[in-house]
């Protein structure tokens, strides 16, 4: 519509574009144009409303969209109307196969709705993790088979970053410490033997986030440690000293010192282990009084059998309800 619309005012700017409207509708779907013209108006005024997205300071996370703009029972209303001008022009050809067209491709948008808006009302779970303490050390070699790793804190259970925990691959991590280090352990099945591969083997610092990966957040206060790890040793770290500020890529100049990793790729998961020297952070230890705020994530790429393109799952263990940046969100992380 919006195409057919452009293309007439190239013609001729000086054209009604309401008349241009109506000509387009009235011929596309016959009989079927007044409820169509309803789906769109409506769409195009829910859209177009300030009032649900912040007003002069508009945002655009998972209340916004499902909750606000588009809350479920403006969805059912608005795709009522393409349903009754799909029965409505049964039989009467080519009408009836244009509006089911439309309707079909509307489906995807009532089905989101349904997912997400359901989601996002559901208890959030993942509160707290208590991380023990560890006579043993592991052997950083990517392959968390220890005994040690038994009785580690599992932070498992992870959802996408609408609260739904209906996932494509299902992440698990482990925690441990001893006096010097904090350790994680991360396991993440695979559909295929494959994993995207943009950034360059053994890198540091790099875009981690647009290959397979998993991240690690750690905040006290202001203060905010980030560690990202993918197949084949990729890694990255930075250090945000002052959250209220804007974060920015040069905070990845930073490096943990003592930093260990390994990763370990196979057919159906890859494998990660990480250990991080506590004296490396400038954050204090946490208690159950003042915590951590932490969350960990994952980003996981998988291609489907209908397209060579690579499709983006985004889940973390506290549903981040958009950016996995959002502090607010995190959970709390002590030591035993």
């Amino acid at each position: 519509l919006d195409m057919y619309v452009a293309m007439r005012l190239m013609w001729d700017v000086d054209q009604d574009v309401n008349a241009l409207l109506d000509d387009y509708m009235t011929q596309l779907y016959g009989p079927a144009a007044p409820q169509v013209c309803r789906f769109y108006a409506e769409l195009e005024a829910a859209w177009a409303d300030p009032g649900t997205k912040g007003g002069l300071k508009p945002t655009w996370d998972w209340s916004t969209c499902w909750l606000k703009t588009y809350p479920p029972e403006f969805v059912q209303r608005v795709m009522g109307y393409l349903r009754a001008a799909e029965q409505a022009t049964r039989g009467q050809e080519p009408y009836h196969a244009r509006v089911a067209k439309t309707l079909t491709g509307f489906l995807p948008f009532e089905a989101s709705s349904r997912r997400y808006a359901a989601s996002a009302g559901a208890p959030v779970k993942n509160e707290q993790v208590v991380v023990p303490l560890s006579a043993t050390a592991p052997t950083i070699d990517g392959r968390p088979d220890e005994a040690c790793w038994q009785a580690a804190a599992p932070v498992e259970g992870f959802f996408d970053m609408y609260n739904n925990p209906q996932l494509r691959s299902q992440t698990t991590m482990h925690l441990l410490r001893d006096r010097a280090n904090l350790y994680t352990a991360m396991r993440a099945p695979l559909e295929k033997p494959e994993t995207k591969q943009t950034v360059e083997a053994g890198s540091r610092d790099g875009k981690v986030w647009d290959d397979e990966s998993c991240e690690v957040f750690l905040v006290q206060g202001h203060k905010q440690v980030q560690f990202l790890l993918g197949p084949r040793d990729i890694f990255a770290d930075n250090f945000q000293p002052d959250l209220t500020r804007e974060f920015s890529m040069d905070l990845f100049r930073w490096n943990c010192a003592g930093v260990q990793y390994k990763t370990v790729l196979g057919d159906r998961e890859w494998t990660a282990e990480l250990a991080v020297p506590l004296s490396s952070l400038d954050l204090p230890s946490p208690t159950k009084q003042t915590p951590w705020r932490v969350n960990f994530c994952r980003n996981h790429y998988y291609r489907t059998p209908d397209s060579p393109l690579w499709q983006w799952e985004i889940s973390s263990w506290r549903p981040a309800f958009g950016s996995f940046h959002n502090v607010e969100r995190y959970g709390a992380l002590w030591f035993e």
